[in-house]
């Protein structure tokens, strides 16, 4: 038995080839394109702002039947939205995904805030309005 581990002894380690249904080999692992989440140039601009501009949108979001602080958090979620596109503007890098989710997220919060004051208080009065006519 020979216990020489050199390189001719060893057995030669074949990589399997995969091929598609039309016979032709896929590329290697390392030719392979990965789209945007590992291609290193294709970096976004994402700060702190855009963290938080997501994170106030959300809160917007989820207090909008509050009287005042979903305007609040949407309002400065919104400001930091625009800081953050600024940013990236003057960095001549795309603007984050979480940016402008934080963007969308103040906005419906500021609008579900506001369709509840026009609910609470302009839809009675006009009931009564009618009402007064009515008669």
């Amino acid at each position: 038995m020979n216990n020489n581990f050199d390189d001719e002894n060893m057995p030669k380690r074949v990589n399997p080839t995969y091929s598609n249904l039309n016979g032709e080999s896929a590329p290697d692992i390392n030719e392979q394109d990965f789209g945007i989440y590992s291609s290193p140039d294709t970096n976004t601009f994402d700060s702190g702002t855009a963290a938080g501009s997501i994170i106030l949108g959300i809160l917007s979001d989820l207090t909008f039947w509050l009287p005042v602080l979903p305007l609040i958090f949407g309002i400065i979620g919104i400001f930091l939205y625009n800081e953050d596109k600024k940013r990236a503007f003057i960095n001549k890098q795309p603007l984050s995904g979480t940016a402008m989710a934080g963007n969308v997220c103040s906005i419906i919060g500021i609008v579900f805030n506001l369709i509840l004051y026009a609910l609470i208080f302009f839809v009675p009065s006009l009931f009564a309005a009618f009402s007064i006519f009515s008669r």
